[in-house]
């Protein structure tokens, strides 16, 4: 009986999509959405997919359904069109456009036509804003402000999106920014280029060592150009608890992560 219940869910595994899973609890497989760097974050309705780390041990100690190293692994372990909801909060700021770009390729084969991928993350044209107006009650309420209070209002906006470009994080082999080449750099050229070439300029493998350092930054425009080329039908500006999809629309459980600086696109195979 044991072996006919094995082959049984073998083949399950199979036809709802885990049969490249290392291992699947059997309860998660009718579960059809999917959290991208899940972290402590669990609903009985979704899968969590995260990369295993010493950083955020505390939160992912039997929290993580898929494991999967955005990066470095070429696949999610999923087969195609076989989720209808994708949620990734506060994720993509920590990868640099390769690695962003293979991930929505990757979440666009898993998804269902008609499928709503939704991401939220720091929005860049608001902290880029808030900084050229030295507001530096904006830039108080960020959380590494707890950490580099005696930092300049520049180091922090750096912080934004090269952290380990500050005075603070820069580690060996990376050479820190002053505050004045970042004002200089700024005030004479187009602040997406600059945004670029700093971000361009940290080594790739430091975003595996340093999992909770920003390492890129976004806008509304600079993902909807990215999820169209991989593929997306439709990608769609969106709010706090505006999802086109019913099921991201809880605020116990989306949208949790920093409102008050962050962007919302849905993305619809």
């Amino acid at each position: 009986m044991k072996k006919i219940l094995s082959h049984c869910k073998s083949l399950l595994l199979k036809r709802q999509g885990f049969a490249k899973m290392p291992v699947v609890e059997f309860k998660n497989l009718l579960k059809r959405k999917l959290n991208i760097g899940s972290g402590g974050w669990r609903h009985k309705d979704w899968l969590n997919l995260d990369m295993p780390s010493k950083w955020y041990s505390r939160y992912q100690e039997g929290n993580i359904d898929i494991e999967f190293r955005i990066g470095i692994d070429e696949r999610i372990p999923l087969d195609d069109k076989f989720l209808n909801s994708v949620f990734c909060s506060h994720v993509v700021e920590h990868i640099p456009d390769r690695s962003a770009i293979r991930l929505f390729s990757e979440v666009h084969r898993v998804m269902q036509d008609g499928g709503v991928f939704r991401i939220t993350c720091p929005d860049m044209s608001l902290i880029y804003r808030r900084w050229v107006a030295r507001d530096q009650s904006f830039f108080n309420r960020f959380a590494f402000n707890q950490h580099y209070k005696a930092e300049s209002i520049t180091q922090q906006f750096l912080h934004c999106f090269a952290a380990l470009k500050t005075n603070h994080l820069a580690p060996a082999g990376v050479t820190a920014l002053t505050d004045t080449e970042i004002q200089d750099a700024f005030e004479s050229n187009d602040p997406h280029v600059i945004l670029d070439s700093i971000c361009q300029s940290l080594p790739t493998n430091l975003q595996i060592d340093f999992p909770a350092c920003h390492f890129n930054w976004w806008t509304q425009k600079k993902l909807r150009k990215i999820l169209t080329e991989a593929g997306f039908s439709s990608v769609q500006d969106s709010a706090y608890l505006q999802s086109i999809d019913e099921s991201m629309r809880d605020a116990n459980y989306f949208d949790r992560t920093h409102p008050w600086m962050s962007l919302y696109v849905d993305a619809i195979k």
